[in-house]
């Protein structure tokens, strides 16, 4: 394995083929180099250098948390409506997404 990654940089800011890499990951939902190399145009090596710069590992996980708490209150949102209208079964869905509840088998 290679030397750690220092990923403490307060003045990290993301350029706009980072942004636009991240969000290509939340629209197509997945994190793989190759299909977001593809989706952005922007080639896969370019990740793996990011990655070495001080404060992109940081800043791409922050970003997960805030989509995934952005997400987790649609759906809320969205089984309230439900349960309003009797079904609960969007509950399940939910908990099992946020990883609260095994996967029915």
């Amino acid at each position: 394995m290679g030397k750690p990654i220092v990923q403490n940089c307060a003045n990290f800011v993301p350029n706009t083929k980072m942004r636009r890499w991240f969000e290509a990951a939340m629209d197509i939902k997945s994190q793989s180099p190759s299909s977001l190399s593809r989706a952005t145009g922007v080639h896969r090596n370019t990740f793996y250098y990011w990655r070495t710069i001080p404060g992109f590992i940081k800043w791409w996980k922050d970003e997960l948390w805030v989509t995934r708490m952005e997400t987790t209150a649609k759906l809320i949102d969205i089984g309230m409506q439900k349960a309003e209208k009797g079904s609960y079964k969007h509950w399940r869905s939910m908990l099992e997404f946020l990883g609260m509840l095994p996967p029915k088998t």
